[in-house]
């Protein structure tokens, strides 16, 4: 059968990820451990199930508060759905079925003017068939819930990150075991992307960068380690005994967040800005007794989870910075001045983002 995925029309899943591969079925719902796992607050935790047969695909409702759809008609028991029909689950955003084919696209990008061209990255493998557009950002690895899954030994569960920062396309290596090269140069914390850039991942097939523009077309100056931070940034972490809230700010601007063990992780690498910490002590800080079960990975997660906290509002997801030399450290890459441990409940920050 043709290979199929669920495109995202608008927006994109708890991951970042704007188009998910279908298998022989694809669970659907808030709850981590799906295949597909729903960001709104309108999803149920285990909300549906993609199912392929042999005339196609069928998709079940499990009995989600809030339903699901195919093209605006609610989904009673089982539905059969079909290439361009329109999947929405508790009235978040659209899901498209799409056949592989469609999706890929040339090589070459269209035609725009400078004022029209938008963030675009495109990757491609260079010994296979894959081809990989993004105009977000790419997570790349082993484990099925990244947008692009290398399935090879040599490549971590979670083991790089792509992303658009400042209008540059940067890679990011999440402390893969393997590393990742670019143009054959081992990836030391980030690196920046550009079209004709040949990256791999752990020793497998090289990714070749066939498109890469930034904001309006613009090509970006080269970034080097020693840019400066984002000028009058400040960083405020609040306790209050029972939530934890982020406050950032930044020139003109601010903003709020709570962000549980976003938070968590944060709180301890701001008891020393700027000071390497051991991934152990961080692993105590989230999860207690109980870390000594965590897996490897699940740190990456949290720290990929902070970058992604930054880099939401504008900001480099490299605040959060792994140790290049693959020491097993972390730091908050501000200076103290930058940085307030706050545990009062008396700041009159919002509650919500």
């Amino acid at each position: 059968m043709t290979p199929t995925l669920l495109m995202a029309i608008d927006g994109h899943d708890a991951h970042g990820r704007d188009r998910v591969p279908l298998g022989a079925r694809l669970c659907v719902g808030r709850h981590p451990a799906n295949g597909l796992v729903l960001a709104h607050e309108g999803a149920s935790r285990h909300h549906a199930v993609i199912e392929r047969d042999e005339d196609g695909w069928v998709v079940r409702d499990l009995g989600s508060k809030n339903g699901t759809s195919v093209d605006g008609r609610p989904v009673v028991g089982a539905c059969r759905v079909r290439p361009g029909q329109v999947l929405s689950f508790g009235g978040g955003p659209g899901w498209r079925l799409v056949l592989a084919e469609e999706t890929r696209a040339p090589t070459s990008p269209p035609t725009w003017t400078a004022a029209e061209a938008p963030a675009r990255l495109c990757l491609r493998e260079e010994d296979g068939v894959a081809l990989v557009w993004t105009d977000r950002l790419l997570t790349v690895g082993r484990d099925p819930s990244n947008t692009v899954v290398v399935d090879h030994a040599r490549v971590s569960g979670h083991h790089a990150v792509i992303e658009l920062s400042g209008g540059r396309w940067c890679l990011r290596d999440l402390g893969s075991r393997n590393g990742t090269t670019v143009d054959g140069r081992r990836v030391e914390g980030w690196c920046e992307l550009g079209q004709g850039s040949r990256v791999q991942f752990g020793g497998g097939s090289h990714w070749v960068v066939t498109w890469a523009s930034g904001p309006a077309g613009r090509t970006a100056p080269a970034r080097t380690e020693a840019d400066p931070l984002p000028p009058e940034l400040h960083l405020t972490l609040a306790w209050d005994g029972e939530d934890g809230l982020i406050q950032v700010e930044h020139g003109a601007q601010s903003w709020t967040e709570p962000a549980g063990q976003t938070f968590l992780l944060l709180w301890e690498l701001a008891a020393t800005p700027g000071a390497w910490v051991e991934d152990e002590a961080l692993k105590a800080a989230l999860w207690g007794a109980s870390a000594g079960r965590r897996a490897r990975t699940t740190l990456h997660t949290a720290i990929y989870n902070a970058r992604r906290l930054f880099v939401r509002h504008g900001l480099p997801a490299g605040l959060v910075e792994k140790d290049p030399t693959h020491r097993g450290r972390t730091r908050l890459a501000l200076p103290a001045e930058c940085v307030r441990r706050e545990p009062t409940d008396n700041l009159g920050f919002p509650t919500g983002p």
